[in-house]
């Protein structure tokens, strides 16, 4: 299947050290932070709102294509990001992380 989102990306995500908290390591859990951070590089880097224009389907295919786990594990964890409130859905069908702005540092002036 061929994917929307190109598989080999060369794109930097600056975040913030926070989300290495006791807090985000205990709602996230391990493994589903790996998916979490493939969702942040996926945001526009030019706004601060953390809007992801994929749909849930064409991220976890793609974080499966490119990271070799299991259909069935990436969407276990996408849930868990919805869950823990990490990520909710838009109005458009689309994605977008919560908070985004205390996570990285995209936005700022000082990039």
């Amino acid at each position: 299947m061929k994917h929307r989102i190109p598989q080999r990306q060369l794109k930097f995500t600056p975040i913030r050290h926070g989300l290495c908290d006791k807090k985000h390591r205990e709602a996230l859990g391990g493994s589903s932070a790996f998916l979490f951070l493939y969702v942040l590089s996926l945001c526009n880097p030019y706004g601060t709102e953390g809007v992801i224009d994929y749909t849930r389907i064409e991220i976890t295919e793609a974080f499966c294509g490119i990271y070799d786990c299991s259909q069935r594990t990436a969407r276990g964890w996408f849930l868990r990001l919805i869950k823990k409130g990490y990520i909710v859905e838009t109005h458009h069908g689309t994605w977008q992380v919560i908070n985004f702005g205390n996570f990285t540092t995209l936005g700022e002036d000082k990039l």
